[in-house]
């Protein structure tokens, strides 16, 4: 109930996304997250992750990207993604009921990989940035080498993919949640150690659960932290 379709403009690309606003908010303006979904594709029932946001009173949209459910262009895995979800925040930012200075960005598993990669994008409308499970390594494109869109011998394919290796050029704060059980804990020291050195605005929080389990962990911290900003 409440869920509306939509669709927004990425350069060229119409893509689909849906909007829900919190209810019993009579506020003019409401603060808004984006949440960029796990996988590779949307699911509708995942907007079950997002209903402690709209809980807190935030709207939220949840965006699908180029070539999947549907969307016209190729699956290019962590590049022209990044480019429709900051056109996925811009969109939002310009609609009347959503406050433009308190619009938040958060993802699981590859959407947090999204989230993450916003923060080095200047001049976006986004407040701060979280993520479950999105802080990945070189060795993932290995792993899913049978879908890799890219030639797996070119590094600085891998290296414009990923938000460590680039925490230097972070533009905005940034909590990235890693599950305690989670294979992917084990690059939170190479990332605590390059925002460390460059003084870049990424927080690790390392939490119970795995990579699923620790998302609603995940997001019940981040909106208590983005809360009453």
């Amino acid at each position: 109930p409440g869920v509306k379709e939509l669709s927004y403009r990425s350069g060229e690309l119409t893509l689909k996304a849906w909007l829900v606003m919190p209810r019993n908010s009579n506020a003019d303006k409401v603060p808004a997250v984006v949440y960029f979904h796990g996988g590779f594709a949307f699911g509708f029932s995942q907007l079950d992750d997002c209903l402690p946001f709209l809980g807190a009173g935030f709207a939220v949209m949840t965006p699908t990207l180029r070539g999947e459910n549907g969307n016209p262009r190729n699956f290019e895995l962590f590049y022209g993604e990044v480019d429709d979800a900051e056109a996925a925040v811009r969109f939002l930012a310009e609609q009347p009921r959503i406050d433009s200075k308190r619009i938040y960005t958060f993802g699981h598993s590859a959407g947090g990989a999204i989230s993450a990669l916003l923060s080095l994008r200047p001049e976006i409308p986004v407040r701060k940035g979280g993520s479950s499970g999105g802080l990945y390594s070189k060795d993932v494109f290995s792993d899913w080498k049978k879908f890799v869109p890219f030639d797996l011998s070119v590094e600085k394919e891998k290296s414009l993919r990923l938000l460590v290796g680039n925490i230097g050029f972070m533009q905005r704060e940034h909590i990235a949640y890693i599950g305690r059980s989670d294979t992917l804990a084990a690059v939170a020291g190479e990332a605590e150690s390059g925002a460390k050195i460059s003084g870049a605005p990424l927080t690790l929080r390392v939490i119970d659960g795995d990579h699923f389990s620790s998302l609603p962990g995940a997001i019940s911290d981040f909106v208590q932290r983005i809360r009453f900003e």
